[in-house]
């Protein structure tokens, strides 16, 4: 998969607002606890084609390095509103 298709994959399984979580997004994850990084954790692709989707979305939220680039990612869904975390992905797949 491309980067543009595991991020518009991702989006689609956090889209409504019930399937997405905010509350520290930690194991067990499912319904309503996927976040804005895990969200990225799809069947078949492998951790290349996932990194790639983690590092354009970091990319939209900090031009400054990181080196916990899903670290970022969680930072920014537990402080932001479901409807300014899918923001985030339609300004990431605008810019894939």
């Amino acid at each position: 998969m491309t980067t543009r298709e595991v991020l518009i994959a991702a989006r689609r399984r956090i889209e409504n607002e019930e399937d997405w979580g905010n509350r520290g997004s930690v194991p067990p994850f499912g319904p309503g606890t996927e976040c804005a990084a895990t969200a990225t954790d799809l069947d078949d692709i492998d951790w290349a084609e996932r990194f790639g989707a983690i590092e354009a979305l970091a990319a939209q939220i900090s031009s400054i390095g990181h080196c916990d680039l899903a670290g970022l990612i969680i930072d920014f869904n537990e402080s932001h509103t479901h409807a300014e975390v899918l923001a985030l992905y339609d300004r990431t797949i605008e810019a894939s």
